[in-house]
């Protein structure tokens, strides 16, 4: 099992930082992720100490930024080799010009950086979208090592090579995953790498929300979700006992 965070397992927030998962969806995950043995994983674009924080005590196998961090079942976090130094440099740069446009939010995340336009005015959006595409653009050539994503209402400053896709296929090649068949819920544009990989090994793939997508099923939002999640808990309770 292997979930998305924002959008999937939470509705989606106007600032990154607001978002909570209620005590009962994490009972649910403490019991599913006892129930499959271990095998049960959240891919989020957050690092992995905001991704812990926001989930205790449910404390399931994170993959953060896309994938360019990870924590294995064992606890220990991993990131991907990245130049602080050049990145700091997009970041203050980018600082700035979040700063000249209200609304428009830096999310720093470590070995990744994120602009986030929601609560950017409509009447500023156009000259805010055209500034905040055409500088992390050019933060990703100067970079060399980043690419630029679009996610719903974010540009992502990621590490090349990290994305959900790869992603799945970290956490599908280990215990206590190796051999089973994944099952990848997820609601944005990012999350279509992670159905293209769960597809590729026989997997089940659920699209939350609206919008096109390769996913095979879907469900309405995130409440949905967690009573699916439920109901799959019941059911395999039915059928262990």
């Amino acid at each position: 099992m292997l979930l998305d965070f924002d959008g999937t397992l939470t509705p989606l927030v106007d600032r990154p930082e607001a978002v909570e998962l209620a005590p009962h969806v994490k009972e649910l995950l403490i019991e599913l992720q006892r129930l499959l043995t271990g095998a049960i994983a959240v891919v989020s674009g957050r690092p992995l100490e905001q991704l812990g924080r926001f989930l205790h005590p449910f404390a399931p196998v994170m993959l953060g930024q896309h994938g360019a961090q990870w924590q294995d079942r064992d606890g220990h976090h991993h990131t991907l080799p990245f130049d602080a130094e050049a990145l700091n440099g997009a970041r203050v740069r980018l600082a700035a010009l979040s700063a000249r446009h209200p609304g428009l939010q830096l999310e720093d995340k470590g070995a990744s950086l994120a602009l986030h336009y929601r609560n950017v005015a409509a009447e500023r959006l156009d000259r805010a979208l055209i500034d905040a595409h055409a500088a992390i653009e050019a933060e990703a050539s100067r970079l060399g090592s980043h690419v630029v994503h679009h996610g719903k209402c974010v540009f992502d400053l990621r590490l090349a090579g990290s994305d959900k896709g790869q992603a799945v296929d970290r956490v599908m090649g280990e215990a206590p995953f190796h051999g089973r068949r994944p099952v990848f819920i997820g609601d944005d544009l990012t999350d279509e790498d992670g159905f293209r990989a769960a597809e590729a090994r026989s997997g089940i793939t659920i699209k939350v929300g609206e919008g096109e997508s390769r996913a095979r099923y879907r469900l309405q939002d995130p409440a949905a979700v967690h009573a699916w999640l439920a109901a799959c808990l019941h059911t395999w309770r039915e059928t262990t006992h």
